[in-house]
Protein backbone atom coordinates (compact mmCIF):
# COMPACT_ATOMS: atom_id res chain seq x y z
CA UNK A 1 0.00 0.00 0.00
CA UNK A 2 1.75 3.39 -0.67
CA UNK A 3 3.02 5.28 2.07
CA UNK A 4 1.81 2.02 4.04
CA UNK A 5 4.00 0.59 6.96
CA UNK A 6 3.84 -2.98 8.55
CA UNK A 7 4.31 -4.12 11.73
CA UNK A 8 4.29 -8.06 12.48
CA UNK A 9 3.71 -9.72 16.14
CA UNK A 10 3.98 -13.26 16.67
CA UNK A 11 2.50 -15.74 19.05
CA UNK A 12 4.16 -18.93 19.26
CA UNK A 13 3.21 -22.54 20.63
CA UNK A 14 3.81 -22.74 24.54
CA UNK A 15 7.20 -22.72 25.50
CA UNK A 16 9.12 -21.20 22.72
CA UNK A 17 9.83 -17.83 22.02
CA UNK A 18 7.68 -14.89 20.39
CA UNK A 19 9.21 -12.52 18.14
CA UNK A 20 8.23 -9.49 16.88
CA UNK A 21 9.16 -7.79 13.96
CA UNK A 22 8.64 -3.85 12.81
CA UNK A 23 8.33 -1.82 16.00
CA UNK A 24 7.01 -5.00 18.03
CA UNK A 25 8.79 -6.32 20.84
CA UNK A 26 10.78 -9.54 21.35
CA UNK A 27 9.37 -11.26 24.84
CA UNK A 28 8.65 -14.75 25.61
CA UNK A 29 5.25 -16.47 25.67
CA UNK A 30 4.46 -17.60 29.04
CA UNK A 31 3.94 -21.37 29.42
CA UNK A 32 -0.18 -21.72 29.99
CA UNK A 33 -1.48 -23.49 33.45
CA UNK A 34 -4.37 -25.49 32.58
CA UNK A 35 -5.98 -24.09 35.43
CA UNK A 36 -9.13 -22.46 34.02
CA UNK A 37 -8.79 -18.03 34.05
CA UNK A 38 -4.84 -18.73 34.81
CA UNK A 39 -3.50 -15.55 33.44
CA UNK A 40 0.51 -15.53 32.14
CA UNK A 41 3.06 -14.80 34.35
CA UNK A 42 3.06 -10.61 35.24
CA UNK A 43 5.32 -8.28 33.38
CA UNK A 44 4.83 -10.52 30.04
CA UNK A 45 2.05 -8.26 28.79
CA UNK A 46 3.38 -8.39 25.13
CA UNK A 47 2.26 -11.66 24.68
CA UNK A 48 -0.20 -12.87 28.11
CA UNK A 49 -2.58 -15.21 27.95
CA UNK A 50 -5.52 -16.32 29.78
CA UNK A 51 -7.85 -19.70 29.65
CA UNK A 52 -11.52 -19.64 30.21
CA UNK A 53 -14.82 -21.24 29.36
CA UNK A 54 -17.25 -19.05 26.88
CA UNK A 55 -20.64 -19.44 27.73
CA UNK A 56 -21.49 -20.83 24.02
CA UNK A 57 -22.54 -24.84 26.25
CA UNK A 58 -24.38 -22.92 28.64
CA UNK A 59 -27.65 -23.71 27.47
CA UNK A 60 -27.18 -27.45 26.85
CA UNK A 61 -25.39 -27.47 30.24
CA UNK A 62 -28.41 -26.35 31.71
CA UNK A 63 -30.73 -28.40 29.91
CA UNK A 64 -28.44 -31.87 30.90
CA UNK A 65 -29.12 -30.60 34.36
CA UNK A 66 -32.95 -30.54 33.90
CA UNK A 67 -32.92 -33.87 32.46
CA UNK A 68 -30.90 -35.41 35.00
CA UNK A 69 -33.35 -33.96 37.23
CA UNK A 70 -36.60 -34.98 36.03
CA UNK A 71 -34.55 -39.05 35.51
CA UNK A 72 -34.09 -38.99 39.28
CA UNK A 73 -37.60 -37.92 39.81
CA UNK A 74 -39.18 -40.71 36.73
CA UNK A 75 -36.14 -43.08 36.85
CA UNK A 76 -36.74 -43.41 33.26
CA UNK A 77 -34.05 -44.97 31.47
CA UNK A 78 -34.65 -42.75 28.02
CA UNK A 79 -34.13 -39.08 30.28
CA UNK A 80 -30.60 -41.28 31.51
CA UNK A 81 -29.89 -42.36 27.97
CA UNK A 82 -30.56 -38.49 27.05
CA UNK A 83 -28.12 -37.25 29.77
CA UNK A 84 -25.53 -39.91 28.58
CA UNK A 85 -25.42 -38.55 24.91
CA UNK A 86 -25.70 -35.07 26.36
CA UNK A 87 -22.41 -35.55 28.55
CA UNK A 88 -20.32 -37.28 25.38
CA UNK A 89 -20.97 -33.72 23.91
CA UNK A 90 -20.14 -31.78 26.71
CA UNK A 91 -16.54 -33.62 27.26
CA UNK A 92 -15.75 -33.14 23.20
CA UNK A 93 -16.55 -29.05 23.56
CA UNK A 94 -14.60 -29.10 26.72
CA UNK A 95 -11.80 -30.36 24.98
CA UNK A 96 -8.95 -27.48 24.95
CA UNK A 97 -7.45 -28.54 21.40
CA UNK A 98 -6.93 -26.16 19.18
CA UNK A 99 -7.03 -23.14 22.18
CA UNK A 100 -3.55 -24.31 23.09
CA UNK A 101 -0.44 -24.53 21.05
CA UNK A 102 -1.36 -21.99 18.12
CA UNK A 103 0.77 -20.30 16.38
CA UNK A 104 -0.48 -17.29 14.80
CA UNK A 105 1.44 -14.39 13.56
CA UNK A 106 -0.24 -10.56 12.93
CA UNK A 107 0.62 -8.43 10.62
CA UNK A 108 -0.72 -4.69 11.01
CA UNK A 109 -0.46 -2.03 7.74
CA UNK A 110 -1.62 1.14 7.44
CA UNK A 111 -2.22 3.08 3.84
CA UNK A 112 -0.49 6.50 5.72
CA UNK A 113 1.39 6.96 9.03
CA UNK A 114 1.65 10.65 8.29
CA UNK A 115 -1.99 11.86 7.68
CA UNK A 116 -3.61 15.26 8.19
CA UNK A 117 -6.84 15.93 10.32
CA UNK A 118 -9.96 14.50 8.27
CA UNK A 119 -7.70 12.35 6.09
CA UNK A 120 -9.30 8.71 6.08
CA UNK A 121 -6.06 5.98 7.19
CA UNK A 122 -7.10 2.48 5.49
CA UNK A 123 -5.74 -0.33 8.08
CA UNK A 124 -5.53 -3.99 6.71
CA UNK A 125 -4.92 -6.57 9.37
CA UNK A 126 -3.52 -10.03 8.04
CA UNK A 127 -3.67 -12.84 10.35
CA UNK A 128 -1.29 -16.03 9.46
CA UNK A 129 -1.15 -19.50 10.71
CA UNK A 130 2.12 -20.48 11.37
CA UNK A 131 2.09 -23.90 13.37
CA UNK A 132 1.01 -27.07 12.10
CA UNK A 133 -2.40 -27.23 13.73
CA UNK A 134 -5.77 -26.09 12.73
CA UNK A 135 -7.22 -23.09 14.07
CA UNK A 136 -10.95 -23.55 13.88
CA UNK A 137 -12.31 -20.10 15.50
CA UNK A 138 -9.77 -16.84 15.64
CA UNK A 139 -11.44 -13.91 16.50
CA UNK A 140 -9.13 -10.61 16.21
CA UNK A 141 -9.94 -7.22 18.15
CA UNK A 142 -7.04 -4.35 16.98
CA UNK A 143 -5.96 -1.89 19.66
CA UNK A 144 -7.49 1.24 18.01
CA UNK A 145 -6.02 4.38 19.63
CA UNK A 146 -8.81 5.89 21.71
CA UNK A 147 -8.48 9.39 19.55
CA UNK A 148 -9.36 8.32 16.18
CA UNK A 149 -12.65 6.93 14.91
CA UNK A 150 -13.82 4.30 13.25
CA UNK A 151 -15.63 5.54 9.50
CA UNK A 152 -16.14 2.84 7.83
CA UNK A 153 -15.53 -1.71 8.70
CA UNK A 154 -14.86 -2.77 11.93
CA UNK A 155 -11.31 -3.60 13.90
CA UNK A 156 -12.99 -6.81 14.90
CA UNK A 157 -12.96 -10.23 12.77
CA UNK A 158 -13.36 -13.58 12.95
CA UNK A 159 -11.91 -16.38 10.77
CA UNK A 160 -10.96 -20.36 10.62
CA UNK A 161 -7.47 -20.85 9.11
CA UNK A 162 -5.63 -23.93 7.98
CA UNK A 163 -1.87 -24.43 8.98
CA UNK A 164 0.13 -22.26 6.18
CA UNK A 165 -3.26 -20.32 5.31
CA UNK A 166 -3.42 -16.68 6.46
CA UNK A 167 -7.18 -14.34 6.69
CA UNK A 168 -6.79 -10.24 6.01
CA UNK A 169 -9.04 -7.51 6.95
CA UNK A 170 -9.69 -4.33 6.54
CA UNK A 171 -11.12 -1.53 8.15
CA UNK A 172 -10.84 2.86 7.81
CA UNK A 173 -10.08 5.71 10.24
CA UNK A 174 -10.74 8.86 10.11
CA UNK A 175 -7.24 11.07 11.25
CA UNK A 176 -7.14 13.32 14.58
CA UNK A 177 -4.64 15.65 15.10
CA UNK A 178 -1.76 14.24 17.27
CA UNK A 179 0.53 11.40 18.03
CA UNK A 180 -1.79 7.85 18.17
CA UNK A 181 -0.48 4.77 19.21
CA UNK A 182 -2.08 1.32 18.04
CA UNK A 183 -2.37 -0.87 21.71
CA UNK A 184 -1.72 -4.08 20.92
CA UNK A 185 -4.06 -6.37 18.67
CA UNK A 186 -5.72 -8.93 20.87
CA UNK A 187 -6.48 -12.66 19.75
CA UNK A 188 -8.98 -15.02 20.80
CA UNK A 189 -8.60 -18.46 19.80
CA UNK A 190 -11.34 -20.79 20.85
CA UNK A 191 -11.23 -25.02 20.69
CA UNK A 192 -12.83 -26.79 18.19
CA UNK A 193 -15.64 -27.30 20.13
CA UNK A 194 -16.06 -23.31 21.18
CA UNK A 195 -16.15 -24.00 24.96
CA UNK A 196 -12.68 -23.39 25.65
CA UNK A 197 -10.82 -20.18 24.47
CA UNK A 198 -7.38 -18.47 25.11
CA UNK A 199 -6.82 -14.62 24.84
CA UNK A 200 -3.64 -13.23 24.25
CA UNK A 201 -2.31 -10.03 23.17
CA UNK A 202 -0.05 -9.55 19.98
CA UNK A 203 1.87 -6.40 20.84
CA UNK A 204 2.39 -5.31 17.33
CA UNK A 205 3.44 -1.21 17.93
CA UNK A 206 1.57 1.54 15.03
CA UNK A 207 1.94 4.88 16.02
CA UNK A 208 0.15 7.91 13.43
CA UNK A 209 1.61 11.45 13.64
CA UNK A 210 -1.37 13.89 12.48
CA UNK A 211 -0.11 16.89 11.15
CA UNK A 212 -2.22 19.90 9.95
CA UNK A 213 -3.77 21.88 7.01
CA UNK A 214 -2.24 24.94 6.23
CA UNK A 215 -3.80 28.47 5.01
CA UNK A 216 -3.30 32.17 5.15
CA UNK A 217 -4.09 34.92 7.59
CA UNK A 218 -3.53 38.45 7.54
CA UNK A 219 -1.67 40.54 10.45
CA UNK A 220 -1.58 43.70 11.66
CA UNK A 221 0.88 46.24 10.77
CA UNK A 222 3.50 45.91 13.76
CA UNK A 223 6.50 44.01 11.95
CA UNK A 224 10.56 43.93 12.51
CA UNK A 225 13.70 44.76 11.13
CA UNK A 226 13.32 42.21 8.85
CA UNK A 227 12.31 42.20 5.42
CA UNK A 228 9.08 40.47 4.56
CA UNK A 229 5.54 41.51 3.07
CA UNK A 230 3.83 43.52 5.58
CA UNK A 231 3.98 47.16 4.05
CA UNK A 232 5.04 49.79 6.15
CA UNK A 233 5.23 53.33 6.21
CA UNK A 234 9.00 53.01 6.33
CA UNK A 235 10.59 54.84 2.98
CA UNK A 236 13.26 52.64 1.00
CA UNK A 237 13.49 49.54 -1.49
CA UNK A 238 10.15 48.28 -2.27
CA UNK A 239 7.66 48.03 -5.12
CA UNK A 240 5.58 50.72 -3.91
CA UNK A 241 5.83 53.99 -4.34
CA UNK A 242 6.71 56.38 -1.35
CA UNK A 243 8.41 59.74 -1.67
CA UNK A 244 11.07 61.69 -3.59
CA UNK A 245 13.98 63.00 -1.49
CA UNK A 246 17.43 64.57 -2.25
CA UNK A 247 19.92 62.89 -3.77
CA UNK A 248 22.94 61.43 -1.65
CA UNK A 249 25.93 59.97 -3.14
CA UNK A 250 25.39 56.56 -1.20
CA UNK A 251 22.31 56.74 -3.30
CA UNK A 252 22.07 53.46 -5.65
CA UNK A 253 21.88 54.36 -9.64
CA UNK A 254 18.78 52.29 -10.13
CA UNK A 255 16.80 54.60 -7.45
CA UNK A 256 17.65 58.05 -9.37
CA UNK A 257 14.92 59.81 -10.80
CA UNK A 258 16.19 59.84 -14.39
CA UNK A 259 13.12 62.06 -15.71
CA UNK A 260 13.20 64.28 -13.24
CA UNK A 261 17.00 64.89 -14.31
CA UNK A 262 15.82 65.03 -17.77
CA UNK A 263 13.90 67.95 -17.01
CA UNK A 264 16.16 69.99 -14.17
CA UNK A 265 19.40 68.64 -14.56
CA UNK A 266 19.07 68.49 -10.86
CA UNK A 267 19.46 64.55 -9.30
CA UNK A 268 16.79 63.07 -7.04
CA UNK A 269 15.87 59.70 -5.11
CA UNK A 270 13.16 57.58 -5.01
CA UNK A 271 11.98 55.79 -2.47
CA UNK A 272 9.55 53.43 -1.93
CA UNK A 273 7.94 51.80 0.66
CA UNK A 274 9.37 49.11 2.31
CA UNK A 275 8.11 45.64 3.32
CA UNK A 276 8.87 44.20 6.26
CA UNK A 277 8.85 40.48 8.15
CA UNK A 278 6.46 40.62 10.83
CA UNK A 279 7.40 38.63 14.19
CA UNK A 280 4.52 36.92 15.61
CA UNK A 281 3.92 33.95 18.52
CA UNK A 282 0.74 32.37 18.53
CA UNK A 283 -0.53 31.49 21.76
CA UNK A 284 -3.07 29.02 22.70
CA UNK A 285 -5.21 28.57 25.15
CA UNK A 286 -5.44 24.87 26.33
CA UNK A 287 -6.43 25.02 30.17
CA UNK A 288 -9.04 22.62 31.10
CA UNK A 289 -11.65 24.97 30.82
CA UNK A 290 -10.66 25.92 27.18
CA UNK A 291 -11.90 22.16 26.34
CA UNK A 292 -15.23 23.45 25.59
CA UNK A 293 -17.51 21.78 23.47
CA UNK A 294 -20.81 22.71 22.06
CA UNK A 295 -21.60 18.36 22.15
CA UNK A 296 -19.64 15.43 23.32
CA UNK A 297 -19.82 13.70 19.67
CA UNK A 298 -17.81 17.52 18.16
CA UNK A 299 -14.15 18.14 18.10
CA UNK A 300 -13.29 20.57 21.22
CA UNK A 301 -12.60 24.00 20.99
CA UNK A 302 -9.00 23.47 21.75
CA UNK A 303 -8.64 21.33 18.97
CA UNK A 304 -9.82 23.86 16.97
CA UNK A 305 -7.37 26.03 18.38
CA UNK A 306 -4.42 24.15 17.24
CA UNK A 307 -5.73 23.18 13.87
CA UNK A 308 -5.98 26.96 13.37
CA UNK A 309 -2.83 27.81 14.57
CA UNK A 310 -1.41 25.16 12.30
CA UNK A 311 -2.87 27.00 9.14
CA UNK A 312 -1.49 30.24 10.26
CA UNK A 313 1.82 29.69 10.94
CA UNK A 314 2.68 27.90 7.81
CA UNK A 315 1.04 30.72 6.21
CA UNK A 316 3.13 32.98 7.80
CA UNK A 317 6.44 31.01 7.49
CA UNK A 318 6.19 30.98 3.79
CA UNK A 319 5.76 34.73 3.05
CA UNK A 320 8.42 35.20 5.10
CA UNK A 321 8.10 35.86 8.88
CA UNK A 322 9.29 34.97 11.88
CA UNK A 323 6.65 32.94 14.20
CA UNK A 324 6.78 31.37 17.41
CA UNK A 325 4.41 29.31 19.63
CA UNK A 326 3.20 29.20 22.96
CA UNK A 327 0.82 27.63 25.19
CA UNK A 328 -1.92 28.85 27.97
CA UNK A 329 -1.61 25.82 30.71
CA UNK A 330 -0.86 26.17 34.36
CA UNK A 331 0.88 22.89 34.83
CA UNK A 332 2.92 22.51 31.66
CA UNK A 333 5.89 25.08 29.96
CA UNK A 334 5.66 25.64 26.12
CA UNK A 335 7.67 27.35 24.08
CA UNK A 336 8.86 27.57 20.47
CA UNK A 337 10.64 30.38 19.90
CA UNK A 338 10.38 32.72 16.81
CA UNK A 339 11.96 31.23 13.64
CA UNK A 340 11.39 31.36 9.87
CA UNK A 341 12.02 28.83 7.28
CA UNK A 342 12.01 25.38 6.44
CA UNK A 343 12.98 24.11 9.81
CA UNK A 344 10.71 26.29 11.48
CA UNK A 345 8.00 24.42 9.79
CA UNK A 346 8.54 20.75 10.64
CA UNK A 347 9.57 22.15 13.80
CA UNK A 348 6.62 23.86 14.54
CA UNK A 349 4.55 20.44 13.20
CA UNK A 350 5.92 18.26 15.67
CA UNK A 351 5.45 20.69 18.37
CA UNK A 352 1.46 21.14 17.46
CA UNK A 353 1.42 17.50 17.02
CA UNK A 354 2.82 16.17 19.86
CA UNK A 355 3.92 18.67 22.35
CA UNK A 356 1.96 17.27 26.08
CA UNK A 357 0.25 20.99 26.67
CA UNK A 358 -1.53 20.64 23.61
CA UNK A 359 -2.97 16.68 23.89
CA UNK A 360 -5.58 16.00 22.21
CA UNK A 361 -7.47 14.49 25.13
CA UNK A 362 -7.90 17.24 28.33
CA UNK A 363 -6.05 16.25 31.31
CA UNK A 364 -9.72 15.58 33.26
CA UNK A 365 -12.72 14.55 31.73
CA UNK A 366 -13.79 17.27 29.44
CA UNK A 367 -16.09 20.09 30.59
CA UNK A 368 -20.26 20.17 30.08
CA UNK A 369 -20.83 23.78 27.86
CA UNK A 370 -22.13 25.62 31.15
CA UNK A 371 -22.20 28.96 32.57
CA UNK A 372 -18.52 28.84 35.21
CA UNK A 373 -18.55 31.87 37.45
CA UNK A 374 -15.34 31.60 38.66
CA UNK A 375 -12.48 33.79 37.04
CA UNK A 376 -9.56 31.59 36.20
CA UNK A 377 -6.57 34.47 36.04
CA UNK A 378 -4.14 34.28 33.21
CA UNK A 379 -0.53 35.70 34.38
CA UNK A 380 0.92 37.24 30.99
CA UNK A 381 4.17 38.22 32.56
CA UNK A 382 6.33 34.97 31.69
CA UNK A 383 5.40 35.34 28.11
CA UNK A 384 5.87 39.24 28.51
CA UNK A 385 9.02 38.26 29.46
CA UNK A 386 9.84 36.37 26.45
CA UNK A 387 8.53 38.40 23.52
CA UNK A 388 11.05 40.01 21.49
CA UNK A 389 9.85 43.77 21.46
CA UNK A 390 8.71 44.17 18.02
CA UNK A 391 6.60 40.79 18.51
CA UNK A 392 2.90 40.88 17.69
CA UNK A 393 0.70 38.49 19.24
CA UNK A 394 -2.03 36.23 17.33
CA UNK A 395 -3.83 33.88 20.45
CA UNK A 396 -6.36 31.14 19.73
CA UNK A 397 -9.04 30.74 22.94
CA UNK A 398 -12.64 29.94 23.00
CA UNK A 399 -12.66 33.02 25.21
CA UNK A 400 -14.31 30.86 27.94
CA UNK A 401 -13.63 33.06 30.97
CA UNK A 402 -12.78 36.79 31.60
CA UNK A 403 -9.23 35.62 32.67
CA UNK A 404 -8.02 35.24 29.21
CA UNK A 405 -9.62 38.05 28.20
CA UNK A 406 -7.52 39.92 30.66
CA UNK A 407 -5.07 38.87 29.63
CA UNK A 408 -4.98 39.74 26.24
CA UNK A 409 -5.84 43.16 27.19
CA UNK A 410 -2.43 43.41 28.97
CA UNK A 411 -0.58 42.00 25.86
CA UNK A 412 -2.20 44.51 23.96
CA UNK A 413 -1.09 47.51 26.29
CA UNK A 414 2.49 46.37 26.66
CA UNK A 415 2.67 47.31 23.07
CA UNK A 416 2.48 43.69 21.01
CA UNK A 417 -0.34 44.35 18.60
CA UNK A 418 -3.04 41.74 19.55
CA UNK A 419 -5.25 39.29 17.44
CA UNK A 420 -7.93 36.54 18.61
CA UNK A 421 -9.34 33.53 16.33
CA UNK A 422 -11.70 32.19 18.55
CA UNK A 423 -13.50 28.86 17.92
CA UNK A 424 -17.02 29.34 18.86
CA UNK A 425 -18.17 25.90 21.12
CA UNK A 426 -21.49 27.54 22.07
CA UNK A 427 -25.03 26.77 21.43
CA UNK A 428 -28.23 28.01 22.26
CA UNK A 429 -30.81 24.68 23.12
CA UNK A 430 -30.89 25.48 26.90
CA UNK A 431 -31.16 28.39 29.26
CA UNK A 432 -27.40 27.70 30.83
CA UNK A 433 -25.89 27.14 27.20
CA UNK A 434 -27.69 30.77 25.68
CA UNK A 435 -26.01 32.19 29.02
CA UNK A 436 -22.80 31.03 28.14
CA UNK A 437 -23.15 32.39 24.57
CA UNK A 438 -24.25 35.68 25.81
CA UNK A 439 -20.95 35.71 27.91
CA UNK A 440 -18.74 34.84 25.19
CA UNK A 441 -19.80 37.53 22.84
CA UNK A 442 -19.59 40.05 25.97
CA UNK A 443 -15.88 38.99 25.94
CA UNK A 444 -15.75 39.41 21.85
CA UNK A 445 -17.17 43.48 22.27
CA UNK A 446 -14.85 43.54 25.28
CA UNK A 447 -11.79 42.57 23.38
CA UNK A 448 -12.90 44.95 20.11
CA UNK A 449 -13.33 47.73 22.20
CA UNK A 450 -9.61 47.42 23.69
CA UNK A 451 -8.62 47.87 19.74
CA UNK A 452 -8.08 44.39 19.28
CA UNK A 453 -8.83 42.73 16.17
CA UNK A 454 -11.34 38.97 16.96
CA UNK A 455 -11.82 36.93 14.01
CA UNK A 456 -15.28 35.33 15.97
CA UNK A 457 -14.74 31.69 14.15
CA UNK A 458 -17.94 29.43 13.83
CA UNK A 459 -16.16 25.81 13.49
CA UNK A 460 -19.30 24.89 11.11
CA UNK A 461 -16.78 27.03 8.67
CA UNK A 462 -13.37 27.14 7.63
CA UNK A 463 -11.18 29.25 8.51
CA UNK A 464 -10.70 31.00 5.05
CA UNK A 465 -14.29 31.34 5.05
CA UNK A 466 -14.63 32.78 7.90
CA UNK A 467 -11.19 35.54 7.64
CA UNK A 468 -12.96 36.07 3.89
CA UNK A 469 -16.40 37.23 5.44
CA UNK A 470 -14.98 39.53 8.03
CA UNK A 471 -12.56 40.91 5.93
CA UNK A 472 -15.49 42.10 3.49
CA UNK A 473 -17.11 43.16 6.56
CA UNK A 474 -15.30 45.18 7.66
CA UNK A 475 -11.99 43.26 9.53
CA UNK A 476 -13.58 42.21 12.57
CA UNK A 477 -13.77 45.63 14.64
Amino acid sequence: MTDGTTVTSTAEEPGTEATTTGDADARDSPTPDDAEGDAAEPGNAADSAAVRRTRRWWPIEFALLALFAAGLATMEPALFALVAVGVVFETYAGVRGGADGAALELDREVSRIDPSPGDTVEVTLTLRNTGSRVVADARVVDGVPGALEVSDGSPRFATALRPGREATHSYELRAARGEHTFSPATVAVRSLGGAVERERALAATTTLTCSLPLSEVPLRAQTSIFSGRLPTDVGGSGTEFHSVREYRSTDPLNRIDWRRYARTNELATVSFREERAATVVLLVDARPAAYWTADPDDRHAVDHAVAAAGQVYDALVENGDRVGITVVDAYRDAWLAPAAGQAALTAARHFLAVHPALAYDPPDDLPELVVDPDHDPVDPSPLLARLPDDAQVVAFAPLCDDGIVEALERLEASGHATTVVSPDATRTDADGHRLARAQRANRVGRLRGAGIRVVDWPPTKSLAETLLAEARAGGGR
